[in-house]
């Protein structure tokens, strides 16, 4: 891992929360001379954590969404707020200059949205694309509220938005309408109004999003497919349709799709992480993986996914520990991500079933417990964390042989799990029935034999 000095920290933290920024434009904000700044650039570069275009620098690609992740470039609104208004200042120099750079015109909408007060004339000068450069850039820090407004305000420029412009703002206002829990139906409804591919892929997608946030999995399933029909290459359809199958426990189907994406975008750490997922997930269930691709996958999560603030590559180690058995290893590298990303609900599903594979019973259900007042202070469940704490809800009961409760969960819950999942709690619960020495209720000892008969 490399140290970075507290000027190269504020240098990249800069840089990604604007993207593009020139030298000149650096020193102003940053407000160091020159010297140390040059010469921190320098070094930055030197380590490929950055790449210069001309006269402007951007946070090198292959580490950006590390960066995003890592919590010694997370600053304070404080902070931001203040790099806005010397933006601000900045290109307030230039006025009527018709030669304003457009990364500063971008620059500027980014400013306005962190509250710094920009120059009028701005105004005049923006395009829907920059509306729609920065939309992206809320979306993917999880501002959906404020991606929804720059998406409205791209759409309202109308004639000056291409088909394809107008396309991207529906799918953004689509997802993160999806994300805030709102209705997407008139979104759907434009995107049908278009007859590109891309709309109509879209339009699948979204209505697969909505469809899997409302806890209807094998309709959303269905939809990702139609989209995947019309885009078998597309990095989020393969995504999403191989983080849906991750979820339902189906590891070999998910692994052609994970594949897929991963391939698209080998430095992308959430494609990376679901292939990790996929190939671990398949070995743990006794289908034969390649090793030498799961090394080439994992060696790839610790480059571009092994970072402070980021539990990742963590997970996984664990994971791959846990699916070899190696319970008491796989514990303490959880441990580890826990302590690194103490609010991250993966991790502490991870380890509730670790717990468990280790009779660890009352550990496994202070995770559960965790797990929900996390989703809770989050807002609420969505359907794969409804399922997944479901499943594990169940597996404590019938690990401690509460076989009625058990099998009134699987039957009260069949809303929430997806049915391979409900299949095979049922089949775990009528074999621990069947192997049960003590006293189980007649009934459900001949509804574990007529399972198990089947």
């Amino acid at each position: 891992m490399i140290n970075f000095s507290e000027v190269e920290v504020e240098l990249i933290a800069s840089i990604t929360e604007y993207r593009y920024l020139p030298l000149e434009l650096l020193r102003t904000i940053i407000k160091r001379d020159l010297e140390v700044i040059a010469t921190a650039l320098r070094r930055l570069e030197d380590h490929c954590c950055i790449e210069r275009r001309d006269k402007y620098y951007q946070v090198a690609a292959p580490i950006r969404e590390a960066v995003k992740r890592d919590r010694r470039f997370d600053k304070k609104d404080k902070w931001k707020k203040e790099i806005a208004e010397a933006i601000s200042a900045a290109i307030a120099e230039y006025k009527n200059d018709e030669q304003m750079p457009i990364t500063l015109l971008e620059s500027a909408n980014a400013a306005a949205f962190r509250g710094a007060t920009v120059p009028a004339f701005v105004s005049n000068l923006i395009l829907p694309s920059h509306l729609l450069t920065i939309a992206r850039d809320c979306y993917d820090r999880r501002k959906w509220a404020a991606c929804l407004d720059f998406c409205n305000q791209a759409l309202a420029m109308g004639s000056r938005l291409t088909t394809d412009g107008q396309v991207e703002a529906l799918r953004l206002s689509g997802l993160s309408n999806v994300r805030l829990g709102r209705d997407v139906k008139a979104i759907i409804q434009s995107l049908g109004t278009y007859t590109t591919r891309s709309a109509r892929r879209n339009r699948f997608f979204i209505e697969g999003f909505d469809l899997r946030n409302r806890r209807r999995l094998d309709e959303a399933e269905k939809k990702f497919l139609e989209a995947y029909a019309l885009s078998p290459r597309n990095v989020h359809v393969n995504r999403e349709l191989a983080a849906l199958y991750c979820k339902q426990r189906r590891y070999d189907e998910a692994v052609s799709y994970a594949r897929a994406a991963y391939r698209a975008a080998p430095t992308n750490v959430f494609l990376i992480d679901v292939m990790a997922e996929a190939l671990l997930g398949k070995r743990q269930l006794g289908f034969q993986v390649d090793e030498d691709e799961l090394a080439e996958v994992m060696q790839a999560l610790e480059r571009y996914g092994d970072a402070p603030g980021s539990s990742f590559y963590l997970i996984r180690v664990a994971q791959g520990l846990y699916s070899n058995r190696k319970y008491t290893d796989a514990l303490k590298i959880i441990n580890q991500a826990i302590e690194r990303t103490e609010n991250h609900t993966p991790a502490y599903f991870l380890r509730a079933e670790i717990n468990m594979s280790l009779n660890y019973i009352p550990q496994a259900e202070r995770d559960l417990a965790k797990i929900d007042q996390l989703l809770t202070d989050e807002g609420g469940f969505s359907a794969d964390d409804e399922a997944k704490k479901s499943e594990l809800d169940i597996k404590i009961l019938i690990e401690k042989h509460e076989y009625s409760l058990a099998q009134l969960e699987i039957r009260q819950k069949a809303y929430f799990l997806p049915y391979y999942v409900a299949e095979r709690l049922s089949n775990s619960l009528a074999k621990a029935i069947e192997y049960e020495q003590g006293v189980v209720d007649s009934k459900l000892r001949d509804w574990a034999k007529s399972r198990l008969a089947r």
